[in-house]
């Protein structure tokens, strides 16, 4: 048996599972142990790390890898055990964050625990040390100790000690690490809970009172019935602390949701602390079950903080609205337009408030007023993240949502999703036209498609399957809308697009006969005005330009000696650089370099600069014919 134990933690190690793939031959053994426990299916066995058999197995198994001596002390313990977790990263070839945590958190925690009770090493006083040496790093040593705090034979008094132990430096993540001790202490150890609470009411304990706040919620959380009338006699003229409590306990009594709202009529509204402490308890109720008029009292207080326009409050209740609370989707969405749009406290609010939402209806149909009523000022950058979120949670509903819009009566709505999808066209989302039905939404969607002038190659591929509809109409309609932008805008860039996107059927020949004839139209007259020298601003300006440049050049190159002629100037200084024939260059005093070459395309609507102020007038006012 002496080396079972250390083989069954190479394979949990290989594994990353406790749980043993195959129960031992001598599992009756290792069950007398403690190393193993039966499974909850009782079909397997687990791993026991809460055992001293673990903790000593593994020391083995570091020892071992490593070929080093585990030493029972806190500092070089834990030091060697990040330089195992280390070497496990690189013998699994795995790098993911805390991969190893499943059996290395367990054994850090059990060696300080092994350590103080077998009297190896007073962690206690490293601890009050370790509060007050910045020169002592330890990675994860507070979260280790205070989840090893509770397993230790230890008594109230240093418990209590701990507590209070102050550091010269800021505690950062050891306040948490506090905090998380004392809240779950009751669910752990109710008795030791009840009392460490009694003794800290002597002892000082309650003069850190955020501490000793969540240590009474623990208590209440776990049926101490005094909990709450002690805290309203602790904390009642303390605003801030008291809603540290109401924000910790999780049994909610109808009363005391009651109690909880109407405090915001007294609520300072001067203390950012007691007004965050407040949002999140409210949030914290809004988790439970409660009635509905509790719920509306509930929105009311966060418009009325929404109301007051303060730019701390008012933060804090848009994040507690759109990343906290689950649910409540109608509310928030009517908080949203009343609290937040019609008062135009932050308009960047809505770049993430839709990403917890699930239902998609809420998010399309703000969209859809905001496009019927700012038109093009509509802002679609601050709906990426909403529309992202939905097509990822709920593809189909979203485009269902997307084709009606396309199909609206209203060409701005129309303009608007389309604006939304190009503008996160980096996910791929491909729309499916052929959901549409009737004649109207077809034609519909496809001038819609024709009119944007951005995204063409995203917008083409699924403006395309409109030539199989079975419609007459819309077949006619998208060759000569097709025939249009090949003639007008694109050219032979968009005749490319159009046949690598359909196939060689004769049904597909025949549909593109008239569109490849606007091309050779367009080349007709592209070459008749080439003919024309008139027309030419390279033959008919040449002279003139060229006389620019030559004038352009002597009054630069004289800019430049009256420049280098005062030592004090900045160009006085630089050296000279001499590009070579086009595709290199030359530094004085070095070789000759090559020139790198960087450079991306992407296709320009010909209608946007032919007669611009047409253009604009079109996206701007867009007309809808049909």
């Amino acid at each position: 048996m002496s080396n079972a134990p250390s083989a069954y933690i190479r394979e949990a190690t290989k594994a990353k599972s406790l749980v043993l793939m195959s129960n031992p031959d001598n599992s009756n053994e290792l069950l007398t142990s403690g190393f193993l426990k039966d499974s909850i299916d009782a079909k397997n066995y687990i791993i026991n790390t809460e055992s001293g058999v673990f903790v000593d197995a593994m020391i083995e198994v570091i020892q071992a890898d490593l070929n080093e001596v585990f030493p029972l002390k806190v500092a070089e313990g834990l030091k060697l055990t990040s330089k195992y977790e280390e070497w496990l990263k690189t013998h699994y070839n795995d790098n993911q964050f805390r991969s190893f945590d499943f059996i290395l958190k367990p054994f850090s925690i059990g060696f300080l625990v092994n350590l103080y009770n077998e009297k190896h090493d007073d962690i206690i006083t490293f601890y009050k040390h370790w509060l007050n040496e910045d020169s002592l790093t330890l990675y994860r040593f507070d979260e280790y100790f205070f989840d090893s705090l509770p397993l230790l034979q230890i008594g109230i008094e240093e418990i209590c000690s701990v507590l209070l132990a102050e550091s010269h430096h800021s505690e950062g993540h050891t306040q948490h690490e506090k905090t998380k001790f004392v809240l779950k202490l009751a669910s752990t150890n109710f008795e030791r809970a009840l009392e460490l609470y009694h003794y800290g009411k002597s002892n000082k304990l309650d003069s850190n009172a955020p501490l000793f706040a969540l240590l009474l919620a623990g208590l209440y959380n776990n049926g101490f019935e005094d909990a709450l009338a002690d805290a309203k006699a602790y904390f009642g003229s303390n605003q801030s602390i008291t809603l540290i409590f109401l924000g910790a306990i999780t049994a909610k009594s109808s009363d005391l949701v009651d109690y909880t709202i109407n405090l915001s009529t007294s609520i300072d509204l001067t203390n950012p602390e007691a007004v965050n402490a407040y949002v999140f308890t409210l949030h914290k109720i809004l988790m439970v079950k409660i009635e509905q008029h509790q719920v509306d009292a509930i929105f009311n207080v966060f418009f009325h903080l929404l109301s007051q326009k303060i730019d701390l409050i008012s933060n804090n209740v848009l994040g507690t609205l759109s990343q906290l609370i689950k649910g409540y989707e109608q509310q928030r969405c009517d908080l949203l337009v009343k609290g937040i749009l019609q008062q135009l406290i932050n308009i960047n609010a809505l770049k993430h408030y839709f990403t917890t939402f699930e239902n998609p209806t809420y998010f399309f149909e703000l969209l859809e007023y905001s496009c019927v009523a700012l038109r093009h000022r509509v802002n679609v950058k601050v709906f990426e993240s909403g529309f992202e979120h939905f097509i990822n949670k709920n593809y189909t509903g979203t485009e269902q949502y997307m084709l009606r819009f396309l199909t609206h009566d209203n060409m701005n709505v129309r303009i608007g999703i389309l604006k939304l999808w190009i503008s996160t066209r980096r996910r791929g989302h491909q729309l499916n036209l052929t959901l549409l039905e009737t004649e109207i939404e077809q034609l519909r969607a496809a001038e819609a498609m024709i009119a944007f002038p951005f995204g063409l190659e995203e917008i083409l591929p699924n403006l395309l399957s409109l030539r199989l509809s079975p419609f007459a109409n819309v077949k006619v309609y998208l060759q000569g809308s097709l025939s249009m932008l090949v003639l007008e805008a694109y050219h032979e860039y968009a005749m490319e697009l159009i046949e690598k996107n359909i196939t060689d059927s004769s049904e597909d020949k025949q549909f593109i006969k008239p569109i490849k004839n606007a091309l050779l139209t367009y080349n007709k007259m592209r070459k008749r005005k080439k003919e024309v020298k008139d027309l030419d601003p390279r033959a008919n300006e040449k002279s003139a330009l060229q006389q620019y440049y030559k004038l352009e050049g002597e009054n630069h190159a004289k800019a430049i000696n009256e420049v280098n002629k005062d030592e004090n100037t900045f160009l006085s200084h630089v050296k000279q650089i001499n590009i070579v024939r086009g595709n290199a260059w030359k530094i004085e005093g070095r070789d000759i370099s090559p020139l790198g070459r960087y450079e991306s395309s992407f296709a320009i609507d010909m209608r946007m600069y032919k007669n611009p102020d047409q253009f604009e007038m079109k996206m701007n006012f867009p007309q809808a014919q049909f």
